[in-house]
């Protein structure tokens, strides 16, 4: 998403102010679980004061935040009560996380798990099994408050803020550990936090928010979800079952509308908290000067017809804006261009794909589509018996006046991608093969 160097002052930024939070809670201004994560994205959203949006170090930050009170027995569909949605101009990643204060120093017998009464499964281990569904996309981690004096090592637990771990470590453990489906203690919650810290080839996983947020923002944990400019929402796919969930996008200008569509959200999936933070970072503006230079104009469409009817030796008649066909009409194409996009170092191209286009192509004998990334000297020319196939993994938009599928081409390490983001594990197809030279 951003480059390294950026990712940690963001992240340091995020350590800081859970440091803060922390704080109250060992002089005992925090109440319960939901204060101190309503405190915490409180000052995630007003780092520096009232201020929303702030700049510090040439990274502009921009944030918005909801917190909702639902019943206690209000299913979690996400087995985590607070979302996160790190926006990167057209790149989203979702960082879902579970609060428990477990009272280590104050109660140490305190009994912060119980079993369910539906099931006599452990909650806490109902919620990590419920996470495992969407972690194909979804940032996921077990964050647990610890209200021992800031900067007081007392391992596992970390020495100035929350401890957190992530969810393939606190899945395993559950999976090795049977009596877990009963009730969690102190003790197994220590030994989960030392098999965190010590799972990896060196033996030293953090366990703290900064590792967790760094993380995300390199696209070391979680996915990222591509979106275009104007989108209002994006889609957050399971695993099996498969079940696909609208998320929202919020608006950074005042809307009011969007507070009752983030409520009933919230309240349909059990969260009580939900932010978004958009990050624009120095090279981000940097390139977005310099592809509004550089990016050619989008007008090569005639260029790319030239190439392809050079590599197939026909000469192909227009039928409509963007389809052609030969004399005969034995071969059909689908001609679309694109300016480039930045994506931090590397650049992708949108195209519209309309069910319109389909059918023509399929009343001819030889049918291609043909994608102009940025110039005509990269013309992808794929036949539609090979395109057809990766439709059914596309974005698609089916409104009441519009309907067509999203095809998004990435470019990066001088190869060609076709995004395939309805797959399960989401994936992106090497397309390199059909740009001609």
């Amino acid at each position: 998403m951003i480059p390294i160097n950026e990712a940690k002052i963001i992240s340091e930024l995020f350590y800081r102010l859970d440091m803060n939070v922390r704080n109250d809670l060992h002089h005992k201004r925090i109440a319960d679980e939901r204060d101190y994560v309503s405190r915490l994205v409180t000052h995630f959203n007003y780092p520096f004061g009232i201020f929303q949006r702030v700049s510090f170090n040439g990274i502009h930050l921009q944030s918005k935040w909801f917190s909702k009170v639902n019943d206690p027995d209000h299913e979690k569909k996400f087995g985590c009560d607070s979302m996160i949605v790190f926006r990167v101009n057209d790149e989203i990643k979702v960082g879902l996380f579970e609060a428990k204060w477990p009272r280590v120093i104050k109660k140490p017998k305190y009994r912060w798990d119980y079993a369910q009464k539906s099931n006599k499964r452990s909650h806490f281990t109902d919620q990590i099994l419920r996470q495992a569904r969407w972690t194909n996309y979804a940032a996921i981690w077990e964050m647990f408050l610890y209200e021992e004096k800031v900067g007081t090592l007392n391992c596992p637990f970390d020495k100035y803020a929350s401890t957190c771990v992530r969810h393939n470590f606190a899945k395993a453990f559950v999976r090795k550990t049977p009596s877990l489906k009963i009730v969690w203690n102190n003790i197994d919650l220590t030994d989960l936090i030392q098999s965190a810290q010590t799972s990896s080839f060196n033996g030293t996983n953090q366990t703290n928010i900064k590792d967790i947020v760094l993380d995300i923002l390199t696209c070391k944990f979680g996915k990222a979800i591509d979106i275009k400019p104007g989108d209002t929402g994006f889609k957050l796919t399971s695993k099996y079952p498969k079940e696909v969930v609208k998320c929202p996008i919020i608006p950074m200008t005042e809307d009011d509308d969007i507070n009752s569509i983030i409520g009933e959200f919230m309240a349909e999936n059990g969260l009580s908290f939900f932010q978004q933070l958009n990050i624009v970072s120095p090279n981000e503006k940097k390139n977005r000067k310099v592809s509004a230079k550089q990016t050619t104009p989008v007008h090569f469409q005639d260029e790319c017809l030239e190439r392809v009817q050079k590599y197939l030796n026909i000469r192909l008649i227009k039928q409509t804006k963007s389809s052609y066909a030969s004399k005969v009409k034995t071969t059909g194409l689908i001609c679309s261009i694109s300016k480039a996009y930045k994506q931090g170092q590397f650049e992708k191209y949108w195209f519209a794909f309309h069910p319109h286009q389909m059918d023509f192509l399929k009343s001819v004998e030889n049918a291609y589509v043909s994608y102009g990334c940025g110039s005509p000297d990269n013309t992808l020319l794929i036949p539609f018996k090979d395109f057809e196939p990766l439709i059914k993994n596309l974005w698609k938009t089916d409104n009441d006046d519009r309907r067509y599928w999203h095809v998004v081409i990435h470019f990066r390490d001088n190869k060609y991608f076709i995004a395939q983001p309805i797959l399960e594990r989401g994936s992106m197809v090497d397309i390199t093969r059909y740009r001609i030279l």
